[in-house]
């Protein structure tokens, strides 16, 4: 699960963003996730 930094990163909540970040975003949704399952239990 690596971030990957770039030099020219779009605006936030654009569609590039999101289709270049689509995995980081969804493994950052799953350990939240996950610790909030562990949490609760």
């Amino acid at each position: 699960m690596g971030f990957r930094k770039k030099n020219k990163s779009p605006p936030v909540l654009s569609h590039e963003f999101v289709i270049q970040n689509h995995a980081d975003m969804v493994s950052c949704v799953a350990m939240v996730v996950l610790l909030g399952l562990m949490f609760e239990v």
